[in-house]
């Protein structure tokens, strides 16, 4: 399989996630985001390649790989930009590189908070992710899942 398919296996997971737009955002958001985490526990091998080097001389930045990965990240976008509130404060000195990186991908169907927040939420959700893939919260005794449900109740509410 090659990268490139794994990210848009992903990208059509999500997708189908987020189902209709005329539905509730929250249920959309969190639908999405439990889509990832599925995702991921059920392709961990994959997961690893798309969010961490596989290899020496790996470029994650390559225009191809870039590419591939903002389908993903579109829909998760999409949903988010449906959620948030006017005037949710972009972290300081960062609205500049935002509007850079949307603009160079074409993002203009979002504003700028959206893309914050949605840049934060997947921060926030790929750690736990991350974790519980490589197995941290077992050595912990804990079940990632209530972490995770949480984080995603703490997130759609700040939306």
């Amino acid at each position: 399989m090659r990268l490139i398919d794994a990210y848009a296996d992903l990208a059509s997971a999500l997708d189908r996630a987020a189902g209709d737009a005329a539905q509730d955002g929250g249920a959309r958001l969190t639908s999405v985001v439990g889509a990832y985490r599925d995702w991921a526990l059920a392709e961990p091998h994959r997961y690893r390649l798309l969010f961490r080097a596989p290899l020496q001389g790996y470029d994650a930045q390559s225009t191809n790989l870039v590419e591939a990965a903002q389908p993903a990240m579109n829909v998760v976008l999409n949903v988010v930009s449906g959620l948030a509130r006017p005037g949710t404060p972009v972290p300081q000195g960062t609205e500049s590189q935002f509007q850079e990186w949307m603009r160079h991908h074409g993002v203009t169907h979002v504003s700028t908070e959206a893309a914050s927040r949605t840049t934060l939420l997947w921060a926030h959700l790929h750690g736990l992710v991350s974790l519980e893939i490589e197995g941290n919260f077992t050595s912990m005794g804990i079940d990632p899942a209530p972490l995770y449900e949480a984080e995603v109740r703490e997130c759609v509410g700040s939306l």
